[in-house]
Order: C-alpha cells, then sequence, then structure tokens
C-alpha cells in the first residue's frame, strides 16, 4: 500500500513545488544547500512535533500540514513512531536504570502513514526530519540500540521517492536532565560517551550515502558552565574546548533552546545563542534559536504560554531581523506543534 502511495504522489511533486516560494512571510526554504553545513539559503521556520497521533491520522497530518501553510512553517521535527519494544529506551524518568536488554531491530510504526506525511509535506514544501531523544541513549552500553535506530531511519529514507526524502536526523537527547550530569566525575563520561555517539552516527550517514543532515537541539547554557565544580568542557578526540563546541563541529546545526520571552536584550533568546553562533560562523556552520510555548508551571518566565500569540510573533520576527543577515543564523524554531497551533489558530482546533 505504501509503494502505491509513493507512485500515486510522487510525479507531481516538481511541479507543485514551483508554488513554494508563495509560503511564508520571509519564503523559509525547504532544505540546507549541497554542502551541508552551510546557512540554509532562506531561514528554517520549524517545529517540534512528538505524539505519534499526528503520523498516524490522516487527518490529523492535513490539518497540520495546513496550518504550517498558512503560518509560514517549513520544517516538522516529527518523533519517529517506533514499534514499542523494539527500539532504544524511551524517555526513563531522570535517575532511573535504563531498561535491561538492547533492541536491536528498531520498527517504525505506521510507516505507511509516515511515507504519506513526508509526501505531502514535501508538496507544500514543508521539510521533515526524523526526530528522536532520550536522556541515556548516548551512554555506550546503549550505542548499538541508537546506532540500530540511524540505520532504521536510512533505509525507511531509502523507500521514499526522490523529491521527498527526510531532511535529516535530529536528536534531542538532554543527558543533563539525568542525576549523575550533576556529578563531575560522571559528567564527563556522559560527555564522552554522546561526543562518540554523535561521531559515529555522523559517520553511518556518510558510510549510507545519506543526504540525510546530522542536528540535535541544545540547552542555551553549555557554554556558561566553566567553573571546575560545574563545567561543561572537556577533552575530546585530544581537543580540550565546551561541550557546545565539540557538538557544532561534529553536527551540521544544533537548535539552541534559548527559551526567554524576550529577543532582545539581557538574559534575551539573541543574547542566550551569541557564543553558538559565534562558533558556528567560525566553522561554517548554523544554529537554529528556539521559542518555548508550552505550560511551565515552575519557570512560566521562559514560555509564551498564557501570552497574546501577537507577543510571540512579534518578539520571533525582531530574533529574526537582528540576526537575518548572520551567516550563522539558520532561523527560529517553535516548541512545539499542538502549543503553537492553540496560540495561533485557538478556533481551528477540534471541538473537545
Amino acid at each position: 500500500m505504501a509503494q502505491n502511495v509513493v507512485m500515486k504522489t510522487s510525479a507531481a511533486l516538481s511541479s507543485r513545488r514551483l508554488a513554494v516560494a508563495a509560503l511564508g512571510v520571509l519564503a523559509f526554504a525547504t532544505a540546507p544547500r549541497a554542502d551541508a553545513g552551510a546557512r540554509p539559503e532562506s531561514l528554517m521556520s520549524g517545529l517540534w512535533v512528538w505524539k505519534p497521533m499526528y503520523v498516524s491520522d490522516l487527518a490529523k497530518q492535513d490539518e497540520m500540514l495546513a496550518f504550517c501553510q498558512r503560518q509560514g512553517f517549513n520544517r516538522l521535527l516529527i518523533q519517529v513512531p517506533w514499534v514499542k519494544g523494539t527500539a532504544q529506551i524511551v524517555h526513563p524518568k531522570p535517575g532511573e536504570a535504563p531498561p535491561d536488554g538492547a533492541a536491536l531491530k528498531p520498527q517504525i510504526s505506521y510507516a505507511e502513514q509516515f511515507t504519506r506525511l513526508i509526501i505531502e509535506a514535501a508538496k507544500h514544501g514543508i521539510a521533515v526530519e526524523a526526530l528522536d531523544g532520550a536522556p541515556y541513549m548516548g551512554d555506550k552500553v546503549h550505542w548499538p540500540e541508537t546506532l540500530a535506530t540511524v540505520d532504521a531511519i536510512v533505509n525507511f529514507n531509502k523507500s521514499l521517492p526522490a523529491d521527498a526524502k527526510l531532511a535529516g536526523l535530529h536528536w534531542d537527547i538532554e543527558p543533563y536532565v539525568r542525576a549523575d550530569w550533576k556529578v563531575p566525575e560522571t559528567r564527563t563520561p556522559i560527555e564522552l560517551d554522546y561526543l562518540q555517539l554523535l561521531t559515529d552516527a555522523k559517520k553511518k550517514l556518510a558510510a549510507a550515502g545519506s543526504s540525510m543532515t546530522l542536528s540535535v537541539d541544545i540547552p542555551m547554557w553549555y557554554d556558561n558552565k566553566t567553573d571546575a565544580k560545574d563545567s561543561c568542557v572537556v577533552t575530546f578526540n585530544g581537543q580540550t574546548k565546551n561541550f557546545h563546541e565539540h557538538i557544532q563541529d561534529i553536527t551540521d546545526y544544533v537548535g539552541i533552546m534559548s527559551y526567554r520571552q524576550k529577543a532582545l536584550g539581557p538574559n534575551s533568546a539573541s543574547a542566550h545563542v551569541a557564543n553558538e553562533m559565534a562558533y558556528a560562523e567560525k566553522i561554517g556552520k548554523f544554529v537554529v534559536p528556539a521559542l518555548e510555548t508550552i505550560e511551565l508551571k515552575d519557570t512560566p518566565q521562559i514560555t509564551f504560554f498564557g501570552k497574546d500569540a501577537a507577543e510571540l510573533l512579534g518578539e520571533r520576527q525582531k530574533l529574526i531581523a537582528l540576526m537575518k543577515d548572520r551567516p550563522g543564523f539558520g532561523g527560529v524554531f517553535l516548541h512545539h506543534y499542538a502549543s503553537v497551533r492553540a496560540m495561533l489558530e485557538p478556533t481551528t482546533l477540534p471541538a473537545k
């Protein structure tokens, strides 16, 4: 059935893509240039999408893509819907021991629907990245499981039509939520394992001849951790530098969780990505700052939840206006689809 979907829909992609330039306020591009790692020709406007229902339910797919068209979003970071029990560990609670066993033959749930979503997104000039993330998946003990998911995504991507491929592999691992991250003696091994995983994943993509980029999400504060008792400075492959610099060296780009309610000035989104952007420009890569929209009761000052949509869009526009000419700026992501849609278009939501 998936093959039939591909055959019926792929032929129309090239002609329909001619209309892409009309989408979005800032004429966002759908993919990076061929020289992966360089800034996109135009800016990314992206959303994280976590729930499998946006893959499995065709009506919800269409609603999401229509929303992206109306609002000018051109990139979706979509959580890969793994068949339960076949893939690497998924979101254990901080401090929990990872489950025993290794899932070395991961399978994608709703593969036909996922194929359809990627093809339909391509018709509308929207690129899709395969999203995944769990705090322990970077640990050496879990490399076989995590790298098996890379193979599964690469193989799935090979099944897609030439003009509707996944644009990249995007990891949101966040090892710092773990209790052992707080201990200097165990933080360094966590960092080194994570960096080696990124290195091996990048090699896997290259060996497979894949055009997918490798990107990861990082917090905005790695660069501030330089005190001996709370340091993110680490030696990897003979080079001593900040953790974020090693990560940027390996990946094609990073998304930065620069979660603040203002774009400009002290303690703003732009201020908190300055070091990462400067380093990206030094090595010929780019960064994508991000803004938060979900409810965070403990830290309401870092999210736009409860604010007017105009305020969110206004601060995003200020961020773009400030950075749009910087070679290290790749666009802006918003977290995440469901909450962003509720802010921007509450009247389009299904009745409860």
